[in-house]
């Protein structure tokens, strides 16, 4: 393969002994997959409205139109002005953007300490050269302290990045609590909105934001779409790319109109009624665990989103994750560890260590994440193999 990643080249080398048989996939929180009738906007993207949107022309004209339909329906959605959504290539690529906007010497920067990589990394690369950049503690509940964040307030310029509801697992923040303490300081509140927009009620997150950022392919659209959004008027982010005049500067270049006409599609699929049943899904699916599979502990608070389930195996024949995940993709089972950005699998689960939970339990955790397309199947599927595998 040409991919570098050693692990996916050792699944290559043993899928030709797997067992065919049905996918099962609970790794919704990595990628989803793309719903069918998101699918037709793309095609039509591509069929019929396939001018580039800045040319001065009929063809261009259709879809400079079909641009401003997408911001508006999208704007719609996320409660903020269509004409300051910004459409990218992925959700880090926006966040990376809405960092390098603020003037890094003269902001302070706040985050939690489980949070993606895609907010991690360049905020303690600024750290490292410098900028004033903070880090908050969270308890075994994923959450921070409110009180321990507004000791760290100033009068200074302050953002606080943060997901609403953690990618590994489900764990929820004080939305509401945190976009309070605006109200006495001079705060700005981004929002990586990738994991709640699909796992929580739009009135629980939308109202809380000053600027949030999305990844498509995160709610059942394709990959190579994100976005970010701007709801603050007075906001005004640096431009540090040059090239042409395409999303205000923001990103130059010629927009990616199949998948923009996508993501505008899925963001108006989504609804509570699809979280109530994945609510439902949730509980049934880890019944289904309880009373298949022993000896396992679960990290995923009890007030946690729906379809996230994080779990720890313990007792025997846990001492090699690696093994187990492969054994589980031998059997068409896709879950995971991390974020699939991590690229590792024989590591603690950074996010459960700063939970406070052992290294034991950081060291054998699971990753369960469920979406639109599962069932109760899915669950007896992976609740059947983690019996046979416990009891080998």
């Amino acid at each position: 393969m040409l991919c570098r990643c050693k692990y996916l080249k050792r699944l290559n080398d043993r899928k030709n002994a797997a067992t065919p048989a049905k996918l099962v996939y609970l790794d919704n929180c990595a990628t989803t997959p793309v719903d069918p009738q998101v699918i037709g906007a793309m095609e039509n993207a591509c069929r019929k409205t396939w001018g580039n949107p800045s040319s001065i022309h009929l063809a261009g004209l259709e879809a400079a139109q079909l641009l401003d339909r997408c911001k508006i329906d999208i704007g719609n959605f996320l409660d903020c002005p269509p004409e300051k959504v910004y459409f990218c290539d992925s959700a880090t690529n926006a966040l990376f953007t809405i960092i390098k906007g603020f003037n890094p010497k003269k902001t302070h920067f706040i985050s939690t300490a489980i949070e993606h990589s895609a907010l991690i990394s360049p905020l303690q690369y600024l750290k490292k050269k410098g900028c004033k950049v903070d880090f908050l503690k969270v308890d075994s509940n994923g959450q921070i302290n409110i009180n321990e964040f507004e000791k760290l307030l100033k009068d200074e310029p302050t953002v606080f990045f943060y997901s609403p509801v953690n990618h590994e697992t489900g764990s929820i923040q004080p939305i509401k609590d945190i976009y309070q303490l605006k109200k006495n300081h001079n705060l700005t509140i981004v929002m990586d909105g990738v994991q709640a927009i699909t796992r929580l009620p739009a009135a629980n997150w939308q109202p809380y934001y000053d600027i949030i950022a999305l990844g498509a392919h995160k709610f059942y659209a394709p990959k190579g779409t994100g976005l970010f959004a701007i709801k603050n008027k007075e906001i005004k982010l640096h431009r540090f790319r040059h090239g042409g005049r395409q999303e205000s500067g923001f990103f130059p270049g010629t927009q990616n109109m199949p998948g923009i006409a996508a993501c505008a599609a899925a963001i108006k699929l989504l609804s509570d009624d699809e979280q109530h049943r994945l609510k439902i899904l949730h509980s049934e699916g880890l019944k289904i665990l309880q009373n298949e599979v022993a000896q396992f502990e679960i990290n995923t608070p009890s007030a946690g989103t729906t379809g996230i389930l994080n779990i720890s195996l313990m007792g025997r024949n846990v001492d090699s994750m690696e093994e187990l995940i492969m054994s589980l993709a031998d059997e068409q089972i896709c879950v995971s560890r991390f974020s699939a950005c991590t690229g590792k699998i024989k590591i603690p689960s950074l996010i459960l260590t700063e939970m406070g939970f052992s290294y034991e339990r950081a060291m054998t955790s699971l990753r369960i994440s469920c979406g639109r397309f599962n069932n109760r199947d899915d669950f007896f599927r992976l609740a059947r193999f983690l019996k046979k595998w416990q009891n080998r």
